[in-house]
């Protein structure tokens, strides 16, 4: 008898961009009011412009 699993959520899907689905990948900001603090970008720049703040 297989036993079957409820698949859990891995970092990567927990990383996805919610606009297109590519992966986030880890950025620091070079300009602006942020310079110097990191980021999640989308890697699909510069067709996709999402970003999430980390917290």
């Amino acid at each position: 008898m297989l036993k079957r699993y409820r698949k859990q959520a891995s970092p990567i899907d927990e990383n996805l961009c919610p606009q297109c689905g590519r992966p986030m990948v880890l950025r620091i900001a070079t300009y602006g009011d942020n310079q110097g603090n990191q980021f999640l970008g989308c890697s699909g720049y510069p067709r996709c412009r999402m970003t999430k703040q980390i917290i």
